[in-house]
């Protein structure tokens, strides 16, 4: 429910060829995150299958990264 009203509020920001763009830097940076994430925890013996990630900050940050990179070029 959240990240679809961050979509929404990501949309009004960035328009829609700035959607697509943030929402593959927030992908990539959530999977980036994930697998280390799953990484350290097998690597210390704390793996729980049903761990979750939330991914709304990463939504937030690919918002952040597109809009500097956009100011940039």
């Amino acid at each position: 429910k959240n990240d679809v009203f961050i979509g929404l509020i990501m949309g009004l920001i960035l328009g829609w060829s700035g959607v697509i763009n943030g929402l593959l830097i927030a992908l990539l940076l959530f999977g980036t995150v994930g697998v280390f994430t799953i990484i350290c925890m097998i690597l210390l013996d704390k793996y729980d299958p049903n761990l979750t990630l939330p991914l709304g900050p990463f939504m937030v940050l690919g918002v952040v990264i597109r809009l500097s990179i956009h100011h940039v070029f």
